[in-house]
C-alpha cells in the first residue's frame, strides 16, 4: 500500500460489524482450519466438527475505480451465538497494511477523496500468513499425524467477491461519516441471513494412512520424520498474490461473481516434480505389528492396519485425464524414516565409510547398530489422479479430501552386507591400505579362506560375520549361471588372449536371468533364500564398460504363488551401477559399485501392477532387459539426484594384487600388474572361486566355480559380509 496522503486520501474509522460468513465443508471428505472428527473404524474421511474461533481473515477490499487502492483489512471470525449453522461473524482489530491501532470494534479504510469510490466489492481469504509488503498470503502446509479421536489443522479457504454498500451519512465532504456494509445484508434473520459470505475450502487435503511393513528378520522399530513429495500433479507450498494489479486483473467490474478466481492468485513455490518437503509434527515410534495383514492381487501385496494417519495440504496443479493417456502424470513419495534400536544404542548408516568400524571397534566408547539409510525412501509411487469405480481417470476436485497410502518397507539389500573395505592382515578389522590388507593364498585355498573367518571372529568377539558364500556373493556378479556382464567364451584372466579385446569380452545387449539368493542371514541362522530376477546391460563409456543390474524383479512363475521364496511383492526391487574408476578411498583405481532402492512403491522403471500375468520364467527376462534400459536412458543425471542420493549404498573393489614369490604388491596401473584393466576377489565357502571386475565389466567363472582361484598365479584380498543389519 503507498503512503497515505492527506490531499488525495481520507482515513476514516469503518465499521463491517453486519458482515457474516458461513463455513462450507469439504466435499464427501473435508477440512479447513479447525476440528476434524476421524472415524478409522469405519474407514470414514475426516468430518469437521467444527471452526475454531479467533481464525484470522484477510478481507481484500476493491473498487470499480482502478484510481482507488486495493484495502487489505484483517478480521477475526467469532461463532454468531444462537444459530443452528456455522455462521461467523467478522471482528476487526486493525488494518494490517498501515499499522494503525482503532478500537477493537473498528478498523481504516483508505481511499482518494478526491476520486469516486466507484462500486465496492470484497473477498474473504483464510489460512496462510499475510505478509503486508509483497502483498502474499504464505501458504506453509503442516505434515501433521492424526493423535486421538480429533485432530485441528489449517485449510486455506476463499469466498466469492461480494458487492457492498456505502453511505456518507453527512455528505461526501465529511469522510469520517462513511459507513460501509454487506450489500442486502439483514443481520436480524435467523441463523444463516441471507446475504452472507460462503468460505470454501481449496485445494485438497492428503489423507495418508502409514502401513509399516518392515518385518525383515521379524519386524523392526521406526520412526518417520518427514516426507518428500515429487509430483506433476500437485503440491504444498506456494502463495495467493494479492498485489493491486493483480487484484485488479481479476475483473473489477465483478463485483456480483459466485466463481472464486483465487486461482488466478495463486502460485506454487516449487514447479513441477520438484522436492516438496515437510516434516512430522509430531513424530512417534512404532515397531512393526502384522495383526490384521491382508493379501491382494495375483503377487500378493500385502495392506495393513494403518499404524496411524498423516494429513496434509496441497493444491492440485490443474492436470486432467488426458496427461494420464499421455503418459504425463507421475507422483513420488518419499520418506525420512530411522530406526530407533530398543537397547538405546546410536545407529550409523550402512552406507556410511566408517560403519564397520563403529559396529565392531566403537566409537567414543560406545558400539553403534548398523541399520539403513532411509532419508528418500520410496513409499508412494502413482501415474494416475483420481481412479473411479469405474476405473476411468478423473481430475483432482478441489475442496475434496483424498487417500493415498505410506508403506513403509525397506529390506536389507546386497550391497550393504559387505564390508566397506577387504580384511586386514592381523584379522582384527579392515583396512584401505594395501600394505595392511590380507591376500588370500592360492594353495590349500579352503582352510586359508576358513583361517580369515575364523581369526577374525575369534579376535573381535562375534559371530555375525562370515566369508561371502557363493550363493550370496555371486549375485553382484551378475548371475548364478552365467557370466554376469562377460561373454560365454571368457575363461579365467590371466589365460585370456583376449584381454585386450573387450568387444568379445562384453555382453553387448541387455539381458535377464534367474537364480536363487541368500538375502542374509536370519536370527535363527538360517539363510534367507528368494528367487532373484534381473536384468543386466553393459553400455561402453570411453575406454570402459558402465554396468547396470536391476535385481529383485517380481519372479511370476507359473505354480508359485505360494511358494515364500518367489517373493513377487517387488520390495527388494534395487539398481546398481559398477564401473572403473580412477579415484576411490584406496588412493587410486578400483571398481565402484552403487546401489540404490526402488522397492514396491517407486515409478523408476514404471508403476508394477499387483496383477502381473504368471508366466514362465523364460518369458520374463526380455521384459527385465527392457527394464534395465529404462534406467540407462535415464542417463547421469538419475545418479545425481542430490534427494536420492544420499540413500545409495557404495561400495569400492580394490584393483591389488600380491607375488607370492616376491612379496611385492601390484595395483593395476603397475608395469608388472598381469591380470589387465580388472582386478579379481575370491568368494565362497569349502569350494572357493572368484569374481573378476573391472573395465570389462563383471563376472566369474560359473562353468569352473569352486576351484577357479587356485588357478591363479597372483593372490587378491577378500572381504566379508555381515549377516543383517539392525533393525529394533
Amino acid at each position: 500500500m503507498e503512503k497515505v496522503d492527506s490531499v488525495n486520501y481520507a482515513r476514516v474509522p469503518l465499521s463491517l460489524s453486519g458482515v457474516e460468513a458461513v463455513m462450507q465443508p469439504l466435499e464427501e471428505s473435508s477440512a479447513r482450519a479447525l476440528s476434524f472428527e476421524l472415524n478409522d473404524s469405519q474407514k470414514k474421511f475426516p468430518k469437521i466438527t467444527g471452526l475454531k474461533e479467533g481464525t484470522k481473515v484477510l478481507c481484500v477490499i476493491r473498487s470499480s475505480n482502478i484510481n482507488q487502492p486495493v484495502n487489505y483489512i484483517q478480521a477475526t471470525w467469532t461463532k454468531k451465538a444462537n444459530t443452528t449453522n456455522p455462521t461467523y461473524t467478522l471482528s476487526f482489530t486493525g488494518d494490517v497494511t498501515k499499522g494503525s491501532t482503532p478500537s477493537p470494534s473498528e478498523t481504516t479504510f483508505a481511499y482518494k477523496s478526491n476520486e469516486d469510490l466507484g462500486k465496492l466489492s470484497m473477498m474473504l481469504i483464510t489460512g496462510g500468513e499475510w505478509d503486508p509488503t509483497t502483498k502474499r498470503l504464505n501458504v506453509e502446509p503442516k505434515l501433521v499425524r492424526a493423535d486421538g479421536a480429533t485432530m485441528d489443522y489449517d485449510v486455506p479457504c476463499v469466498s466469492e467477491w461480494r458487492p457492498l454498500d456505502y453511505a456518507f451519512k453527512n455528505g461526501p465532504s465529511d469522510p469520517s461519516s462513511l459507513s460501509i456494509a454487506l450489500k442486502g445484508h439483514d443481520p436480524n434473520v435467523a441463523n444463516a441471513p441471507l446475504e452472507h459470505y460462503t468460505l470454501k475450502p481449496v485445494g485438497m487435503l492428503l489423507r495418508m494412512p502409514v502401513e509399516e511393513e518392515m518385518a525383515e528378520n521379524g519386524g523392526g522399530h521406526y520412526r518417520l520424520n518427514g516426507i518428500t513429495i515429487r509430483s506433476t500433479a500437485f503440491a504444498g507450498r506456494g502463495y495467493f498474490n494479492l498485489s493491486e494489479s493483480n487484484v485488479r486483473s481479476t475483473g473489477i467490474d465483478v463485483i456480483n461473481g459466485k466463481e472464486r478466481n483465487y486461482r488466478n492468485f495463486w502460485t506454487f513455490t516449487y514447479g513441477s516434480e520438484q522436492d516438496d518437503a515437510y516434516t512430522v509434527t509430531n513424530p512417534i515410534e512404532h515397531s512393526f505389528d502384522a495383526t490384521g495383514v491382508q493379501e491382494y492381487g495375483v503377487r500378493k501385496l500385502r495392506r495393513y492396519e494403518p499404524r496411524y494417519y498423516l494429513f496434509l495440504w496441497v493444491m492440485p496443479r490443474g492436470q486432467q485425464p488426458d496427461a494420464v493417456a499421455n503418459g504425463d502424470v507421475r507422483t513420488q513419495i518419499y520418506a525420512d524414516v530411522d530406526v530407533v534400536p530398543l537397547d538405546g544404542r546410536p545407529i550409523i548408516y550402512s552406507n556410511s565409510s566408517v560403519a564397520d568400524e563403529y559396529e565392531l571397534i566403537g566409537h567414543n566408547g560406545q558400539k553403534y547398530a548398523v541399520v539403513p539409510r532411509m532419508k528418500a525412501l520410496p513409499t508412494y509411487a502413482s501415474d494416475r489422479l483420481v481412479v473411479k469405480k469405474d476405473k476411468s481417470d478423473a481430475a483432482f476436485v478441489e475442496g475434496t479430501s483424498y487417500t493415498l497410502t505410506l508403506n513403509l518397507n525397506r529390506p536389507d539389500l546386497p550391497l550393504e552386507l559387505y564390508s566397506q573395505f577387504p580384511v586386514n592382515k592381523n584379522f582384527n578389522g579392515f583396512s584401505s591400505d594395501k600394505d595392511e590388507v590380507h591376500f588370500v593364498p592360492t594353495t590349500n585355498i579352503s582352510a586359508e579362506v576358513a583361517k580369515v573367518e575364523s581369526n577374525f571372529r575369534t579376535n573381535l568377539n562375534t559371530t555375525s560375520w562370515s566369508i561371502p558364500t557363493y550363493q550370496r556373493f555371486a549375485l553382484i556378479a551378475g548371475t548364478l549361471f552365467g557370466k554376469g556382464t562377460l561373454s560365454s567364451s571368457a575363461t579365467v584372466l590371466e589365460d585370456d588372449k583376449r584381454a585386450g579385446q573387450p568387444a568379445k569380452f562384453i555382453s553387448a545387449d541387455a539381458f535377464g536371468d534367474a537364480g536363487d539368493y541368500g538375502v542374509n542371514k536370519l536370527e535363527n541362522g538360517s539363510i534367507n533364500i528368494v528367487r532373484l530376477l534381473l536384468g543386466m546391460h553393459s553400455k561402453p563409456v570411453g575406454d570402459k564398460y558402465v554396468t547396470y543390474t536391476l535385481m529383485f524383479y517380481p519372479p511370476m512363475q507359473k505354480g508359485k504363488g505360494n511358494d515364500l521364496k518367489y517373493n513377487r511383492r517387488g520390495d527388494r526391487l534395487c539398481i546398481m551401477r559398477s564401473e572403473y574408476v580412477e579415484t576411490s578411498p584406496y588412493g587410486g583405481p578400483a571398481y565402484k559399485l552403487t546401489m540404490r532402492y526402488l522397492g514396491t512403491y517407486s515409478n523408476d522403471v514404471g508403476i508394477i501392477s499387483p496383477n502381473l500375468p504368471e508366466v514362465e520364467e523364460r518369458d520374463q527376462k526380455a521384459v527385465l532387459a527392457e527394464l534395465v534400459d529404462k534406467i540407462v536412458a535415464k542417463g547421469d543425471t538419475y545418479w545425481e539426484d542430490n534427494l536420492r542420493k544420499q540413500d545409495d549404498i557404495t561400495r569400492y573393489f580394490p584393483m591389488w594384487q600380491k607375488d607370492p614369490t616376491s612379496g611385492n604388491i601390484y595395483t593395476v596401473n603397475d608395469a608388472d600388474y598381469n591380470w589387465g584393466p580388472m582386478g579379481c576377489m575370491p568368494f565362497g565357502v569349502g569350494s572357493v572361486t572368484f569374481i573378476y571386475y573391472g573395465k570389462y565389466g563383471m563376472g566369474y567363472d560359473a562353468i569352473g566355480a569352486g576351484s577357479t582361484y587356485s588357478k591363479l598365479t597372483r593372490q587378491a584380498p577378500i572381504l566379508l559380509m555381515r549377516d543383517r543389519l539392525t533393525r529394533k
